[in-house]
């Protein structure tokens, strides 16, 4: 145990990732990085905070977290299978840990250990927004502990597959003579394997999502676990409805996690070394070269489209690239348009509107991040960075030639997007030509960002192509940009109410100015950052000085666009009240929420008048109050008001405890009164 640890911890001060290194720009970028990371999560956690009470009252919360499971499941094998064959394989430790007497079982669970803190990652992004929002509504002990459990075990078994298809894809390696083909082969396999399993999952899931069929999502979800085991155990550990099950569900979930690792590590003593041997041959092509053979292709041409050839032969050349860059932005994002529309496509599309049209533009877009050939673009080069310095070309020429096999790609992917989009969305022509010029240059505004931050943050140190565009967190910035940037957008066009025209006149004019700043920021700023000598030797005062700007820029964007989300909810919250027989649940806002039982009513009777409150621990703005208040002559309980104005609903329990109700429209005041009146009559 003692030698796995310490193999374990030489191998993950090795990773890229992890590694220290002396170049200020990279732990800049990896702090936003972070910054982005985490702005993902408290967005999507405000996002399943809002949607929690209308999954209650349906008692679909338990489905739905079953399906973000399941997502987060496909989504490790779906990116993890790659990184995988990458880590086990072509590390440059590889040659070195297999001349040592370690034995292979060892070294891939040192690997292994690497792979799953990636996992972490992702599974981060995915899983940990809706845990969050639910803990924060649940508000059970119970519910956080076996969630942090859940977290910590559920990449395992998604681990031990992609493990088990590179283990698999491998030991077939000696049928190549050479690493690089080897290394096309092996990705085109897992991009088939991860389709595969993709398909597999949709066929025992392939029902519409219709309200009919909201009704059975649980037997969807148990069906989808079928695949997953970890799954059912998982959902079941977290929604437990007492400690000892709980504990039970999840020594289960242990012991299948610890199962399947155990079976990968028994076929890897097996098989890895066999895959490992011969990775390092490479064969020449036999191809007679000769003055005649290039004379005949040498053709005149403009400079910058030499150059953006070359970055084009050598995305297609090789093959870490053309599986990250190329590849994925081709088919990934085309499946998940066809995924959604065949999942979908009875639902009843909203009218047309230009909030529709925004939103499907931000869908698209972030879709198309998933091409990460511009935030990659400097890093792809790594040392040989330093041939830019002897070409006789403009920084500009050198720039534009980078941004063109991004922007090709990004194009081709709208393209098949909206496509795909025809046959299943019923859109009308207008609309989908709206999206289609909106998409196209707001995805050029932000190839030009993506590059941008990649001229900023480059990653040219690396031992292996695949860690150039993996490992490089200019693709997170450059997705996250896209949140920000038209969620902002989208934010406006809802709080000016604008009609179709005028919502599209917006869009095209905010489209047009992000495109001109875009390409401000990267030929004007970027230039002068490329042409510096601050690009090739990673290290120069203004670029530091600029990486520092370009990070507290984004850490104001990141926390004012929080806030403003925040403070945006609060202030257009409405007070929601759910009746039943025997509860009354009531929510309002981001986490304002209480119920009480009706039982417990001691009386309920209408003022006009609201006594002074203090001690707020909530929410309040204006004559807004929300949360627990101190009211002078009652104590201390809920406030739910939206003015000053009366009618105020008091509803006074038995143990002494209270909440108080307040509609700007005195109409609902009485209503709910009227209302609550005849579930517990009894009251006076």
């Amino acid at each position: 145990m003692n030698s796995f640890i310490v193999l374990t911890k030489a191998l993950l001060k090795n990773a890229s990732a992890f590694r220290k290194s002396g170049d200020k720009k990279y732990g800049a970028g990896l702090l936003v990085g972070a910054l982005a990371i985490l702005a993902l999560i408290v967005s999507a956690a405000f996002m399943f905070l809002n949607v929690y009470d209308s999954l209650a009252a349906y008692h679909l919360d338990g489905a739905v977290l079953a399906s973000i499971l399941s997502a987060t499941c496909i989504a490790m094998i779906v990116f993890g299978i790659l990184y995988v064959i990458s880590i086990y394989y072509f590390s440059d430790d590889i040659i070195q840990l297999i001349t040592l007497p370690i034995p292979p079982q060892r070294i891939l669970a040192a690997k292994f250990v690497i792979v799953s803190i990636y996992q972490y990652i992702l599974e981060a992004i995915v899983l940990l927004p809706c845990i969050i929002a639910f803990g924060i509504k649940k508000a059970s002990l119970s519910f956080w502990v076996f969630s942090i459990l859940v977290y910590v075990v559920l990449p395992l078994i998604p681990t031990v597959v992609c493990s088990l298809i590179s283990l698999l894809i491998m030991s077939f390696g000696k049928v190549f003579k050479n690493k690089d083909r080897l290394k096309f082969v092996s990705g085109i396999l897992a991009f088939a394997a991860a389709i595969g399993i993709n398909v597999v999952l949709q066929s025992f899931t392939s029902r519409s999502i219709t309200p009919r069929s909201l009704a059975d999502t649980g037997a969807l979800m148990n069906k989808t676990a079928m695949l997953f085991p970890s799954n059912l155990l998982a959902i079941h550990a977290i929604q437990s409805s007492s400690p000892a099950e709980g504990i039970l569900q999840f020594a289960l979930l242990l012991l299948v996690s610890a199962a399947a690792v155990y079976l990968f590590l028994l076929l890897g003593k097996a098989f890895y070394i066999s895959g490992v041997v011969g990775l390092s041959q490479r064969s020449a092509s036999g191809k007679k070269l000769s003055i005649e053979y290039y004379g005949k292709r040498i053709r005149p041409k403009s400079a910058v489209i030499a150059l953006a050839m070359k970055d084009w032969k050598l995305l297609y050349r090789t093959p870490a690239y053309f599986l990250n860059c190329v590849l994925s932005a081709v088919l990934f994002p085309p499946l998940i348009v066809f995924i959604l529309g065949f999942s979908m496509h009875e639902l009843t599309i909203p009218a047309s509107s230009s909030m529709m049209v925004s939103v499907c533009v931000i869908i698209v877009c972030f879709l198309c991040t998933i091409n990460t050939i511009s935030p990659t673009a400097i890093s792809r080069e790594g040392t040989d960075i330093t041939v830019a310095k002897y070409i006789p070309v403009s920084s500009r020429g050198q720039i534009t030639a980078k941004l063109l096999p991004g922007l090709i790609i990004s194009t081709i992917e709208v393209l098949m997007v909206l496509l795909i989009a025809v046959f299943f969305f019923r859109f009308s022509a207008v609309d989908y030509a709206a999206i289609l010029v909106l998409s196209l240059i707001a995805n050029a505004a932000f190839n030009m960002l993506g590059l941008f931050f990649d001229i900023l943050f480059p990653k040219l140190e690396w031992d292996d192509e695949t860690v150039a565009v993996k490992n490089n967190l200019n693709g997170l910035l450059q997705m996250i940009a896209v949140i920000l940037v038209l969620g902002l957008i989208t934010f406006l066009m809802s709080v000016l109410k604008l009609d179709y025209v005028s919502g599209i006149i917006f869009l095209l004019c905010s489209m047009l100015v992000l495109l001109a700043l875009s390409a401000n920021l990267l030929f004007i700023k970027g230039s002068k950052s490329f042409s510096g000598s601050s690009v090739i030797a990673a290290a120069g005062t203004k670029n530091k000085k600029d990486a520092r700007k370009i990070i507290t820029a984004l850490a104001t964007v990141v926390l004012l666009s929080l806030t403003a989300t925040f403070i945006f909810k609060e202030n257009s919250a409405t007070t929601q009240v759910t009746i039943t027989s025997s509860n009354v649940q009531v929510s309002a806002g981001v986490m304002d929420s209480s119920s009480f039982q009706t039982s417990q009513v001691k009386s309920i009777y209408i003022k006009d008048t609201l006594p002074k409150t203090s001690d707020r621990v909530g929410y309040q703005s204006g004559e807004v109050r929300r949360g627990m208040f101190t009211v002078e002559g009652l104590g201390r309980g809920h406030i739910y008001v939206e003015n000053n104005k009366g009618p105020f609903l008091y509803v006074i329990m038995k143990d002494g405890s209270f909440t108080i109700f307040n509609y700007s429209d005195s109409t609902k005041t009485n209503q709910l009164y009227a209302k609550l009146k005849t579930v517990i009559p009894e009251v006076k």
